[in-house]
């Protein structure tokens, strides 16, 4: 199967995913259930590298059409995504908040969403449609292999490559019967504001291991979701196409809520796809202005709040005895406990050691090893490192040299560990609290010396822990293009509502429209916007080298 792609290039090829930043991602079906194990094992390039997620009933694993045309600048290495709009005047809805796509707070219904989401994705007693879906899906893999086709050229998987107006209605009508019991479901799913899967993770033996296999069932849904959009546009539908969109903002909005980064990753792909759907229904003469619709959603749409408090802590969880590890002076037998635990519950970690180097220098992952050989490669590492530990307890955490040399070599290493990571952590940590541009670029900072060890006075097991950190370069790049692409939702909107004032005339800069100018979050400025005759150009500012720019004009 091809790749779930979120604003690549129409018809690309597998998994260039530069919705997020440019950051490849692969949600192809390769394994029974993802392990959060994964996550681990490629901490420190989470939003580079590329994911393995099962696939389920549906067609998440093709490519969804966003119908942009990708343009590289060989001098800057920018890569700028093109798209040209035509668009309707359209006054704001009145009342101006008559549409909400999440719900106020008011509004919103007790009850857990997950229960819900799960049912949409579990087809309970739907054995005659979990037949004909499977039917057609090996139908399909057949026709490919004989045509010489990629799966993604064939129905169903088909639909997500093509636009509203290309859809075969009645072949992609009868398709979505097989999903019929869904909008009911995912309607009650939306007006939940508490998204819990009771994982109590905090309680697990391992929670490295911890398995999530639900996560990639909720992107197949929302696959599922953008071929249902499309097929109101298609039929003229478009109060039920923004009801789906809601849905998508919905379950996005939700996943931000879980305890894993992945999810919320997930999410931001999601929003996504609704995102790109959404540019197809606002091009309908009939489309209300979405302007206020948009700003009542949160902002960051996508949050992960809890996520990062997880992963922040995640090293207490993953080793009980590491709240145990302080100052005071504790016999060589509780360290030989400690020792035991890390051997233990470090087999997913992508740690070396340098016992590991084999001889022609090559690097063995330390998970690889069997748990005895851990722990006599933690034992190694203690005993090689233990005097490097000692000098930064007293040059960098201010302890005297008579304290550091009552401890026993385990305890000084254990703890210069523990100080290192947490002041590391935090150092981190801290620029999520910043304003969006300072917070990006003093992450990358940070991540940049963090990335760069190889002076550093600490040995490499000493530095263990922060192998874990996740890169938060990457997620922030991720929200930031989610919310780049909402801010274009609103700035469009906005020009609609200016057009319906002024006999469909487009505003000679945003300072014009009678809402705020939608301001591009990686520079916290408007959003660039040139006006050419009868047309104008909506450009965001490049993250991680790609921007986005939207040529629009009315219809005439």
């Amino acid at each position: 199967m091809r790749n779930a792609t979120l604003d690549g290039k129409r018809g690309a090829k597998p998994a260039q995913f530069t919705g997020l930043g440019a950051y490849d991602f692969n949600y192809k079906g390769a394994f029974m259930c993802f392990r959060i194990n994964i996550i681990r094992r490629f901490r420190r390039v989470l939003l580079l590298g590329c994911i393995a997620i099962p696939a389920s009933f549906s067609v998440a694993s093709v490519s969804v059409a966003d119908d942009y045309e990708t343009v590289v600048d060989p001098e800057s290495g920018i890569s700028t995504r093109k798209r040209s709009l035509v668009l309707h005047p359209m006054a704001e809805t009145v009342p101006a908040l008559r549409i909400r796509l999440l719900p106020e707070a008011f509004h919103a219904k007790p009850g857990n969403a997950a229960t819900y989401y799960l049912k949409a994705t579990g087809f309970f007693e739907q054995n005659a449609a979990r037949d004909e879906l499977s039917r057609l899906q090996k139908e399909a893999a057949s026709k490919a292999k004989e045509q010489g086709k990629e799966l993604a050229d064939v129905a169903p998987y088909s639909y997500l490559e093509m636009a509203p107006s290309e859809l075969p209605v009645e072949e992609v009508r009868k398709y979505l019967e097989l999903f019929s019991f869904q909008p009911f479901l995912l309607e009650e799913a939306r007006m939940r504001s508490v998204f819990e899967m009771d994982r109590n993770i905090k309680e697990s033996d391992n929670p490295i291991g911890y398995l999530i296999p639900e996560i990639q069932v909720m992107r197949d849904l929302a696959s599922t979701q953008s071929i249902r959009c499309r097929l109101a546009i298609a039929e003229g539908k478009t109060d039920e196409a923004i009801r789906v969109l809601s849905q998508q903002f919905a379950l996005a909005r939700h996943l931000g809520q879980d305890d894993f980064i992945i999810s919320g990753v997930v999410g931001i792909t999601i929003a996504s796809i609704a995102l790109s759907d959404a540019l197809h229904v606002v091009q309908r003469a009939d489309c209300p202005n979405l302007y206020w619709a948009i700003a009542t959603m949160p902002n960051p749409l996508v949050g992960f709040d809890k996520a990062i408090s997880i992963e922040a802590n995640f090293i207490e969880m993953q080793f009980k005895s590491w709240r145990s590890i302080t100052e005071e002076q504790r016999p060589d037998s509780f360290w030989d406990g400690v020792i035991q635990q890390f051997a233990t519950y470090t087999e997913d970690f992508p740690v070396e050691t340098p016992e590991d180097r084999g001889l022609d220098g090559s690097e063995t992952s330390f998970g690889s090893l069997s748990r005895d050989e851990r722990e006599g490669a933690i034992r190694k590492a203690i005993e090689s490192e233990h005097t490097a530990a000692r000098v930064y307890l007293v040059d960098a955490c201010g302890m005297t040299k008579e304290q550091v040399e009552r401890y026993g070599n385990a305890q000084a290493i254990f703890l210069a560990m523990k100080l290192h990571y947490e002041r590391t952590r935090d150092d981190y940590f801290k620029w999520l609290y910043a304003p969006t541009p300072d917070c990006l670029k003093n992450l990358e900072q940070v991540e940049a010396r963090m990335a760069d060890q190889k002076s550093h006075p600490l040995g490499r097991w000493t530095r263990m822990p922060c192998s874990l950190l996740p890169s938060l370069v990457g997620i922030q790049k991720a929200s930031i293009r989610l919310q780049q692409n909402l801010a274009i939702i609103k700035a469009l909107e906005g020009i609609r509502m200016y057009g319906a004032s002024h006999q469909g005339q487009l505003p000679s800069d945003l300072g014009q429209l009678p809402v705020p100018a939608s301001l591009d979050p990686a520079t916290m400025s408007p959003l660039q916007y040139e006006l050419e005759g009868s047309s104008a150009r909506l450009m965001t500012a490049p993250v991680n080298g790609v921007r986005s720019e939207i040529s629009i004009r009315f219809a005439k």
